[in-house]
């Protein structure tokens, strides 16, 4: 908004309608962290699936302007021993709001489960 507040959703999540990605990825999440930074300020938010568990605080912007988001996917959503393709060649990271400005943009999967391959 004009005060450089991020404009919340209905249920207080950063996830609002043009974060529809996000908000599908936090659906199969048991924990999900949003970062979103724009000229400088930052805010950071917690959820369980889409719920927020608190609102929006200010954090130190890192870098000018961007969005963060970590998944704890729920397992009991997936099969022992899925994997989620980590090819990501076709994927928009940017939707119409987004003209005008920088196109480049990065997506990083970590998959940090423990392994049970013996």
């Amino acid at each position: 908004d004009e005060q450089g507040v991020p404009k919340l959703d209905h249920l207080g999540s950063l996830l609002d309608r043009r974060r529809w990605m996000q908000a599908a990825a936090a659906a199969l999440s048991v924990r999900t962290i949003i970062e979103v930074r724009a000229e400088g300020r930052g805010y950071r938010q917690e959820l369980a699936g889409t719920q927020p568990l608190a609102s929006p605080r200010a954090i130190v912007a890192p870098v000018k302007d961007g969005t963060l988001a970590t998944y704890e996917l729920d397992p009991s959503y997936f099969a022992p021993g899925a994997a989620i393709s980590t090819s990501l060649e076709g994927l928009d990271l940017h939707g119409e709001w987004c003209a005008g400005h920088s196109m480049v943009g990065s997506v990083a999967v970590k998959d940090l489960r423990r392994s049970t391959a013996g």
